[in-house]
Protein backbone atom coordinates (compact mmCIF):
# COMPACT_ATOMS: atom_id res chain seq x y z
CA UNK A 1 0.00 0.00 0.00
CA UNK A 2 1.56 3.55 -1.16
CA UNK A 3 2.29 5.89 1.20
CA UNK A 4 0.62 9.46 1.01
CA UNK A 5 3.26 12.06 1.06
CA UNK A 6 0.65 14.51 2.97
CA UNK A 7 -2.82 15.17 3.61
CA UNK A 8 -5.26 16.11 0.19
CA UNK A 9 -4.66 19.65 0.26
CA UNK A 10 -7.61 22.47 -0.83
CA UNK A 11 -6.95 23.29 -4.43
CA UNK A 12 -7.94 25.75 -6.93
CA UNK A 13 -9.29 24.98 -10.30
CA UNK A 14 -6.85 26.34 -13.11
CA UNK A 15 -3.12 27.60 -12.79
CA UNK A 16 -3.52 30.47 -10.48
CA UNK A 17 -0.70 32.72 -11.38
CA UNK A 18 -0.39 35.55 -9.52
CA UNK A 19 1.52 39.41 -10.83
CA UNK A 20 3.31 40.64 -7.49
CA UNK A 21 5.39 43.86 -7.04
CA UNK A 22 7.79 44.77 -4.56
CA UNK A 23 6.69 48.20 -2.28
CA UNK A 24 8.78 48.17 0.28
CA UNK A 25 11.27 45.50 -0.30
CA UNK A 26 14.23 47.00 0.77
CA UNK A 27 13.06 47.85 4.06
CA UNK A 28 13.24 44.14 4.89
CA UNK A 29 14.97 42.16 2.82
CA UNK A 30 18.84 43.87 2.13
CA UNK A 31 20.31 43.66 -1.15
CA UNK A 32 23.00 41.59 -0.27
CA UNK A 33 24.95 41.15 -4.14
CA UNK A 34 24.70 42.57 -7.42
CA UNK A 35 25.35 40.09 -10.67
CA UNK A 36 28.93 40.37 -10.09
CA UNK A 37 28.93 38.61 -6.51
CA UNK A 38 26.66 36.16 -7.97
CA UNK A 39 30.05 35.50 -10.74
CA UNK A 40 32.04 35.21 -7.68
CA UNK A 41 30.43 32.96 -5.45
CA UNK A 42 30.14 30.40 -8.21
CA UNK A 43 26.22 30.30 -7.82
CA UNK A 44 25.14 29.75 -11.43
CA UNK A 45 22.74 31.67 -13.76
CA UNK A 46 19.54 29.94 -14.84
CA UNK A 47 16.48 30.20 -16.88
CA UNK A 48 13.71 31.57 -16.20
CA UNK A 49 10.46 28.83 -16.54
CA UNK A 50 8.13 31.41 -17.78
CA UNK A 51 8.90 35.42 -18.12
CA UNK A 52 6.78 37.77 -16.85
CA UNK A 53 5.32 38.76 -20.40
CA UNK A 54 4.14 35.01 -20.31
CA UNK A 55 2.91 34.87 -16.72
CA UNK A 56 0.88 38.38 -17.83
CA UNK A 57 -0.85 37.09 -20.76
CA UNK A 58 -2.72 34.00 -18.59
CA UNK A 59 -6.48 34.56 -18.60
CA UNK A 60 -6.44 33.95 -14.49
CA UNK A 61 -5.32 35.01 -11.59
CA UNK A 62 -5.65 38.07 -8.57
CA UNK A 63 -2.93 40.85 -8.76
CA UNK A 64 -1.39 41.33 -4.85
CA UNK A 65 1.30 43.82 -3.92
CA UNK A 66 4.35 41.83 -1.89
CA UNK A 67 4.95 44.14 0.76
CA UNK A 68 7.49 43.98 3.86
CA UNK A 69 8.98 40.57 2.41
CA UNK A 70 10.86 38.50 5.16
CA UNK A 71 12.93 35.07 4.48
CA UNK A 72 12.34 33.04 7.04
CA UNK A 73 14.45 29.82 5.78
CA UNK A 74 15.81 28.57 2.16
CA UNK A 75 12.70 27.58 1.56
CA UNK A 76 9.73 29.95 2.97
CA UNK A 77 9.37 33.75 3.82
CA UNK A 78 6.25 35.98 4.48
CA UNK A 79 5.01 38.56 2.74
CA UNK A 80 2.18 41.57 3.73
CA UNK A 81 -0.55 41.79 1.05
CA UNK A 82 -2.27 44.17 -0.17
CA UNK A 83 -5.00 43.95 2.35
CA UNK A 84 -2.71 43.99 5.00
CA UNK A 85 -2.87 40.34 5.53
CA UNK A 86 0.19 38.33 6.54
CA UNK A 87 1.12 35.49 3.96
CA UNK A 88 3.38 33.35 4.48
CA UNK A 89 4.90 31.62 1.53
CA UNK A 90 6.29 27.74 0.58
CA UNK A 91 8.29 27.45 -2.57
CA UNK A 92 7.11 24.34 -4.56
CA UNK A 93 8.91 21.47 -5.42
CA UNK A 94 12.38 22.25 -3.14
CA UNK A 95 13.35 21.35 0.51
CA UNK A 96 16.08 23.63 1.99
CA UNK A 97 17.68 22.46 4.98
CA UNK A 98 16.07 22.88 8.67
CA UNK A 99 16.83 25.22 11.17
CA UNK A 100 19.50 24.38 13.11
CA UNK A 101 21.31 21.75 10.10
CA UNK A 102 24.24 22.06 8.32
CA UNK A 103 23.76 24.55 5.42
CA UNK A 104 20.62 26.08 6.88
CA UNK A 105 22.07 29.73 7.65
CA UNK A 106 23.51 29.36 3.84
CA UNK A 107 20.70 28.19 2.30
CA UNK A 108 18.28 31.11 4.05
CA UNK A 109 21.12 34.02 3.57
CA UNK A 110 21.22 32.44 -0.77
CA UNK A 111 16.89 33.02 -0.98
CA UNK A 112 17.04 36.49 0.21
CA UNK A 113 19.97 37.28 -1.86
CA UNK A 114 17.91 35.95 -5.06
CA UNK A 115 14.12 37.97 -3.82
CA UNK A 116 16.50 41.03 -3.27
CA UNK A 117 16.74 41.19 -6.76
CA UNK A 118 13.00 41.98 -7.07
CA UNK A 119 9.56 39.48 -7.29
CA UNK A 120 7.80 39.83 -10.21
CA UNK A 121 5.26 37.17 -10.26
CA UNK A 122 3.40 33.89 -8.04
CA UNK A 123 2.88 30.66 -10.27
CA UNK A 124 0.74 28.70 -8.59
CA UNK A 125 0.14 24.63 -9.60
CA UNK A 126 -2.87 22.29 -8.54
CA UNK A 127 -2.64 23.32 -5.16
CA UNK A 128 -3.49 27.09 -3.17
CA UNK A 129 -2.19 25.62 0.42
CA UNK A 130 0.00 23.00 1.95
CA UNK A 131 -1.30 21.02 5.27
CA UNK A 132 0.58 24.25 7.44
CA UNK A 133 -1.46 26.90 5.61
CA UNK A 134 1.30 28.44 3.83
CA UNK A 135 0.50 29.41 0.27
CA UNK A 136 2.32 27.42 -2.06
CA UNK A 137 4.60 28.78 -5.17
CA UNK A 138 6.91 29.37 -8.02
CA UNK A 139 8.41 32.43 -6.96
CA UNK A 140 9.78 34.42 -10.16
CA UNK A 141 11.95 36.96 -9.67
CA UNK A 142 13.41 39.75 -12.10
CA UNK A 143 16.30 36.84 -13.28
CA UNK A 144 14.38 33.92 -13.27
CA UNK A 145 12.40 31.11 -11.11
CA UNK A 146 13.94 31.04 -7.52
CA UNK A 147 12.85 27.70 -6.39
CA UNK A 148 15.07 26.51 -9.74
CA UNK A 149 18.34 28.67 -8.76
CA UNK A 150 18.22 27.29 -4.92
CA UNK A 151 18.23 23.46 -6.30
CA UNK A 152 21.11 23.93 -8.71
CA UNK A 153 23.08 26.38 -6.62
CA UNK A 154 23.22 23.32 -3.76
CA UNK A 155 21.07 25.22 -1.40
CA UNK A 156 18.16 23.07 -1.57
CA UNK A 157 16.71 19.80 -2.72
CA UNK A 158 14.61 19.11 -5.52
CA UNK A 159 11.51 17.24 -4.00
CA UNK A 160 8.19 16.25 -5.92
CA UNK A 161 4.91 17.56 -3.71
CA UNK A 162 2.27 15.33 -5.99
CA UNK A 163 0.16 17.17 -7.28
CA UNK A 164 2.00 20.29 -7.69
CA UNK A 165 4.89 18.95 -9.77
CA UNK A 166 4.89 20.86 -13.35
CA UNK A 167 8.28 21.80 -12.87
CA UNK A 168 9.56 18.58 -11.15
CA UNK A 169 11.71 17.55 -14.23
CA UNK A 170 13.37 21.50 -14.80
CA UNK A 171 14.24 21.36 -10.61
CA UNK A 172 15.20 17.38 -10.95
CA UNK A 173 17.77 18.41 -13.49
CA UNK A 174 19.03 21.05 -11.52
CA UNK A 175 19.77 18.79 -8.90
CA UNK A 176 21.44 16.31 -10.95
CA UNK A 177 23.91 19.20 -12.15
CA UNK A 178 24.22 20.45 -8.41
CA UNK A 179 25.44 17.18 -7.54
CA UNK A 180 27.78 16.64 -10.29
CA UNK A 181 29.45 19.34 -10.09
CA UNK A 182 29.44 18.97 -6.32
CA UNK A 183 28.06 22.41 -5.09
CA UNK A 184 26.51 23.71 -2.26
CA UNK A 185 25.61 20.88 -0.06
CA UNK A 186 26.28 18.36 -2.67
CA UNK A 187 30.36 19.01 -1.37
CA UNK A 188 32.30 16.74 0.25
CA UNK A 189 32.84 19.34 3.11
CA UNK A 190 29.71 21.33 2.85
CA UNK A 191 29.89 21.15 6.72
CA UNK A 192 33.72 20.28 7.38
CA UNK A 193 36.26 17.73 7.36
CA UNK A 194 34.65 14.16 6.58
CA UNK A 195 35.90 11.20 8.45
CA UNK A 196 38.75 9.61 6.38
CA UNK A 197 38.01 7.22 4.12
CA UNK A 198 34.14 7.98 4.26
CA UNK A 199 33.29 9.74 0.63
CA UNK A 200 34.93 6.18 -1.26
CA UNK A 201 33.86 3.92 1.32
CA UNK A 202 30.02 4.13 2.65
CA UNK A 203 27.90 2.95 0.07
CA UNK A 204 23.58 2.75 0.07
CA UNK A 205 23.13 -0.82 -1.75
CA UNK A 206 19.09 -1.27 -1.16
CA UNK A 207 16.23 0.60 -0.35
CA UNK A 208 13.66 -1.66 0.21
CA UNK A 209 10.99 0.37 0.25
CA UNK A 210 7.37 -1.37 -0.57
CA UNK A 211 7.05 -3.86 2.58
CA UNK A 212 4.44 -6.09 1.87
CA UNK A 213 0.84 -5.04 2.94
CA UNK A 214 0.00 -1.86 4.51
CA UNK A 215 3.40 0.14 4.96
CA UNK A 216 2.53 1.83 7.93
CA UNK A 217 1.35 -1.52 9.64
CA UNK A 218 4.23 -3.38 8.48
CA UNK A 219 7.50 -0.88 9.23
CA UNK A 220 10.14 -3.75 9.36
CA UNK A 221 9.25 -4.30 5.97
CA UNK A 222 11.12 -1.85 4.64
CA UNK A 223 14.85 -0.97 5.24
CA UNK A 224 18.00 0.14 4.58
CA UNK A 225 21.00 -1.77 3.54
CA UNK A 226 24.49 0.20 3.79
CA UNK A 227 28.28 -1.43 2.94
CA UNK A 228 31.21 -0.23 3.92
CA UNK A 229 33.31 -0.91 1.08
CA UNK A 230 36.80 0.38 2.37
CA UNK A 231 39.86 -1.55 3.94
CA UNK A 232 39.21 -0.29 7.72
CA UNK A 233 35.89 0.32 10.29
CA UNK A 234 33.97 2.77 10.11
CA UNK A 235 32.20 4.40 13.71
CA UNK A 236 28.86 5.95 13.14
CA UNK A 237 28.77 7.91 16.12
CA UNK A 238 27.50 10.81 14.91
CA UNK A 239 26.08 9.52 11.71
CA UNK A 240 22.52 9.76 10.39
CA UNK A 241 20.02 8.19 8.07
CA UNK A 242 17.42 10.55 6.08
CA UNK A 243 14.62 10.49 3.03
CA UNK A 244 13.32 14.50 0.96
CA UNK A 245 11.31 14.81 4.41
CA UNK A 246 11.92 17.57 6.73
CA UNK A 247 10.98 15.36 9.41
CA UNK A 248 12.57 11.84 9.32
CA UNK A 249 15.80 11.63 10.95
CA UNK A 250 17.46 8.27 12.14
CA UNK A 251 20.88 8.35 14.25
CA UNK A 252 22.88 5.73 14.38
CA UNK A 253 23.45 4.23 17.95
CA UNK A 254 26.97 5.97 19.69
CA UNK A 255 30.07 3.46 19.55
CA UNK A 256 28.42 1.47 16.38
CA UNK A 257 31.41 0.59 13.95
CA UNK A 258 30.41 -1.24 10.40
CA UNK A 259 33.96 -3.12 9.44
CA UNK A 260 35.34 -3.67 6.12
CA UNK A 261 32.96 -5.47 3.64
CA UNK A 262 30.42 -5.45 6.06
CA UNK A 263 26.82 -4.73 5.90
CA UNK A 264 23.44 -3.02 8.14
CA UNK A 265 20.04 -3.30 7.16
CA UNK A 266 18.33 -0.19 8.83
CA UNK A 267 14.58 -1.42 9.45
CA UNK A 268 11.82 1.24 9.78
CA UNK A 269 10.21 -0.22 13.03
CA UNK A 270 11.44 -1.03 16.48
CA UNK A 271 13.62 -4.06 17.48
CA UNK A 272 16.57 -5.22 19.38
CA UNK A 273 19.44 -3.96 17.32
CA UNK A 274 22.53 -6.30 16.08
CA UNK A 275 25.77 -6.19 14.34
CA UNK A 276 23.93 -6.21 10.77
CA UNK A 277 20.54 -5.06 11.75
CA UNK A 278 19.71 -1.46 13.12
CA UNK A 279 16.05 0.12 13.88
CA UNK A 280 14.96 3.23 13.55
CA UNK A 281 11.34 2.87 15.51
CA UNK A 282 9.61 5.07 13.64
CA UNK A 283 6.46 4.92 15.14
CA UNK A 284 2.65 6.03 12.87
CA UNK A 285 3.73 6.23 9.39
CA UNK A 286 6.13 4.39 6.46
CA UNK A 287 9.42 6.75 6.16
CA UNK A 288 10.15 5.75 2.42
CA UNK A 289 7.74 6.73 -0.07
CA UNK A 290 6.87 4.14 -2.66
CA UNK A 291 6.50 6.41 -5.38
CA UNK A 292 10.00 7.61 -5.39
CA UNK A 293 12.79 9.18 -2.73
CA UNK A 294 16.34 9.59 -2.18
CA UNK A 295 18.15 7.83 1.18
CA UNK A 296 20.81 10.31 2.50
CA UNK A 297 23.79 9.32 5.19
CA UNK A 298 25.62 11.93 6.69
CA UNK A 299 28.87 12.40 8.48
CA UNK A 300 28.84 14.14 12.21
CA UNK A 301 29.52 17.27 10.42
CA UNK A 302 26.40 16.93 8.55
CA UNK A 303 27.79 16.38 5.01
CA UNK A 304 26.13 14.11 2.47
CA UNK A 305 27.92 11.26 2.53
CA UNK A 306 26.36 8.94 0.38
CA UNK A 307 23.07 8.83 -1.57
CA UNK A 308 20.23 6.81 -3.24
CA UNK A 309 17.22 7.87 -5.18
CA UNK A 310 15.07 5.34 -6.65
Amino acid sequence: MKRVLRPPKRTVGPLLVVAASIMTLASCVASTSDSSESDTTGTPTWSAISTPSDLEQKPWGTRVEVNDLSVIDGDTFDYVDDAGASVRVRLIGIDAPERGECFADEATEELRRLLSAGVTFLEADTSEIDRYGRSLFYVHTSAGMANESMVRGGYAIARRFPPDTRHGDVLEAAASEAKATGRGLWSPTACGPQPPGALVAVVIIHVEYDAPGDDSANLNGEWVELENRGSAPIDFTGWSLRDESSSHRYEFPAGYVLGPAGSVRVHSGCGSDSADVLHWCESGSAIWNNDGDTAFVRDPAGNIVATLEY
